[in-house]
């Protein structure tokens, strides 16, 4: 089975190959025979890599140890769904999990580019996935070989790393991976309309709904990826400004800005150069992540480690961007707007800001991300950046950014007066201040809090607002009835009232993200067996308690616990230390609490399995570091063992923390993936309208003549 999977990742690859010369060759000479041929290796080109993929699957499900990658990432011991996750547990099966899912998409867009327009387009948009596909196919086969046999076949593997035994690894890596890899189609359809010099909106129309699927991928991917960090890691949050967790998202921040900029070419035939440039700046960042966390050049929790294929990444990236923009600058005689700004306060105007601010995000992201690294390089010293620098220069960014999504949609085009302004805005700007001032009231004074919360308060209001206008508008053709005006109103401008949808979960989130960020509570008072009273910041530090000793943390709630026991339990996978507190929430005794650490024999590396105790206002939250266990000593000096030879323990080191409104975040992406669906629901009448002949037979759209009289 692995040599037949090794051999259809390598026929795959001459296929893509021959593929890529045969489109190139025959959209560039107009020779029919040769672009079908292609088309035909690109078909092929899925169904090997799946089977590759397949291979690799089986031989991790059947311990076939056989192979160093299987023998590297897995252990007899594990869970079948993890041994399927192991397949992008590591390096080789990650960058052919990259090859598969970027053969999904290339089917997706054979299928699509049949007929119509998209047989001119469609060659070259394949040129760049069958490239794409060949690069990916040679990291994984010849770089570094998925199929590398083991020189001794060992009885058993070393085991996937314990962090990534989690449920959230088996979603997160996949929302990611799907999230980078199709804005591989937005950069492919910019990549063509240049080739062909059809720069009008066909290529923004075909890539919309492709540039969507890399939007609500990189969104969950994103979420995800912060929700296993605060259950998985230990350390009480969600996002620490880590080189790969910054490299994950800025791809969703140009892609965000993508999704926005093409409206404005779309209605006013402007920022051409802004869309080709984003798209081709998205895929690059993609590839970029990737670079990182394979390249050994930053560390970070999230990276495989040092490897060989730093150089070839960045080779890749240098040319796709070379290639893009030295299209886009030899183009630049039909990238000419075919309308002007008329007025700084306009919708236009707006959305301009908005892509300036999503690029100075990045900007700003990549410069602390890369500094030590340019540091390094340029002064022999590593200078890494704190997570300060971050919060200084990118979250009034993000914030200008929630603000200007309360603006942008609800401006005139090309022209708003200051009239309509004002009546616009002032209920959004009393609410927003008017809670900022409340907060200051009742002692809440950082300034990050006030402001964040009030913008997030204007912005949700006329979110709101839009959203009753609209109902009400709407109930004039419906008796009144608000289910109706709700289904009829989405009906006539789903892009809209959903876009609105998908910002109000992003106000949430935000809410959230500012709540939990300022207002976390990190100090708790343990109170010791001999009477004593200590207070401790576990922020950078931890309680260190025997049994029977109690804790206490407060903030909007009470909490109140008592260290029972500490059990040690061991299997042929792992040891679990297990710690079991009695807890009380306002007085009132909440079912047990169990807190562990765990050390997997094979690698001999840890886990922590965290308490969180879920509540609307707040989390609270435990973990217990595997270097703060201590184990009772004997006369001689060794650790204790009870009956079952186990460790008999005495103390351990804890970490607490209570985190408001953390559960909040979910029903902010609920409502972004609901406003998504809204945006990209199929008009079932739309589809029933048959393409203008133009566009069946494939030709440019006629201009509309015009007479002087």
């Amino acid at each position: 089975m692995n040599q037949i999977g090794y051999i259809a990742l390598l026929v795959a690859f001459v296929m893509a190959l021959y593929a890529v010369f045969a489109l190139s060759l025959g959209a560039w000479k107009g020779y029919y025979e040769l672009l079908r041929s292609g088309r035909t290796a690109a078909w092929a080109v899925p169904g090997l890599v799946t089977l590759g993929t397949a291979s690799v699957i089986y031989a991790l499900l059947t311990d076939d140890f056989g192979l160093h990658y299987v023998a590297h990432v897995s252990a007899r011991a594990m869970e079948w769904y993890y041994k399927v996750g192991a397949l992008w547990g590591g390096q080789e099966g990650s960058l052919l999990l990259w090859a598969f899912i970027l053969s999904i998409v290339t089917f997706f867009v054979l299928f699509n580019t049949r007929k119509g327009v998209t047989r001119q387009l469609g060659p070259w948009v394949l040129v760049v996935m069958m490239s794409a596909i060949a690069f990916f196919l040679a990291m994984c086969t010849i770089v570094a070989n998925v199929f590398e046999q083991s020189a001794i076949i060992p009885q058993d593997g070393s085991g996937l790393n314990p962090q990534l035994q989690n449920p959230g690894m088996l979603i997160h890596p996949l929302m990611l991976y799907s999230g980078y890899v199709s804005t591989i189609a937005a950069a492919g359809f910019a990549f063509s309309a240049l080739i062909t010099k059809r720069l009008d909106n066909t290529w923004v129309r075909l890539s919309r709904r492709w540039i969507l699927t890399s939007w609500v991928f990189l969104t969950v991917g994103n979420f995800l990826g912060g929700q296993w960090a605060y259950v998985e890691l230990g350390w009480g949050g969600y996002w620490a400004w880590d080189p790969v967790e910054n490299a994950a998202i800025m791809p969703w921040f140009i892609t965000t800005a993508l999704l926005h900029s093409i409206m404005i070419q779309q209605r006013r035939g402007m920022f051409k150069i802004w869309n080709l440039s984003l798209a081709f700046i998205a895929y690059a960042l993609s590839l970029f992540g990737t670079f990182l966390t394979r390249s050994g050049v930053l560390s970070s929790v999230h990276a495989f480690g040092e490897s060989t294929l730093g150089p070839y990444f960045m080779v890749w990236i240098a040319f796709i961007l070379i290639v893009g923009f030295g299209l886009i600058f030899m183009r630049m005689p039909y990238l000419k707007s075919e309308n002007k700004l008329d007025s700084v306060l306009s919708r236009e105007s707006s959305f301009l800001v908005n892509n300036i601010l999503f690029f100075l995000v990045v900007a700003f992201m990549l410069w602390g991300t890369l500094s030590p690294l340019i540091s390094q390089i340029t002064t022999g010293v590593k200078n890494e950046v704190t997570a300060d620098y971050f919060v200084r220069s990118v979250v009034p960014v993000l914030l200008g950014i929630i603000f200007l999504m309360g603006i942008g949609p609800f401006i005139a085009w090309r022209k708003a007066s200051l009239d309509s302004i004002t009546k616009s805005f002032w209920i959004p700007a009393s609410v927003g201040l008017g809670g900022a001032f409340i907060l200051f009231g009742i002692g809440i004074h950082a300034f990050v809090a006030l402001l964040g919360f009030g913008v997030a308060l204007f912005t949700g209001t006329t979110v709101v607002l839009d959203w009753v206008r609209g109902i009400r508008t709407r109930q004039r053709h419906t008796d009144g009835k608000i289910v109706p005006a709700v289904q009829q109103m989405v009906r006539r401008n789903p892009s809209r009232y959903g876009g609105m949808l998908v910002h109000l979960g992003t106000v949430i989130i935000t809410i959230v993200i500012v709540a939990s960020s300022v207002f976390k509570v990190t100090t708790v008072t343990v109170h010791t067996l001999d009477g004593k009273t200590a207070e401790v910041d576990t922020r950078n530090g931890a309680a260190i308690m025997e049994i029977g000793e109690t804790f206490v943390v407060k903030n909007v709630h009470n909490y109140e616990a008592r260290l029972d026991s500490i059990d040690a339990v061991g299997s042929p996978l792992k040891m679990t230390f297990t710690a079991n507190f009695t807890v009380l929430k306002d007085g009132v005794r909440q079912p047990p609490v169990k807190v562990a650490s765990e050390l997997f024999l094979s690698n001999q590396m840890p886990n922590t399995v965290v308490y969180i105790g879920v509540d609307p206002m707040e989390d609270f939250y435990i973990s217990m570091p595997l270097n703060g266990v201590q184990a009772k000593k004997d006369a001689q000096g060794n650790p204790a063992q009870n009956a079952a030879g186990f460790p008999i323990l005495e103390s351990a080191a804890f970490q607490v923390f209570v985190n408001p409104l953390m559960m909040w975040a979910w029903l902010g992406l609920a409502i972004t993936l609901l406003g998504l669906m809204v945006t990209i629901w199929p008009d079932p009448q739309a589809a029933l309208k048959p393409l203008p002949a133009w566009e069946r037979v494939g030709v440019e759209q006629p201009q509309k003549e015009t007479v002087q009289v």
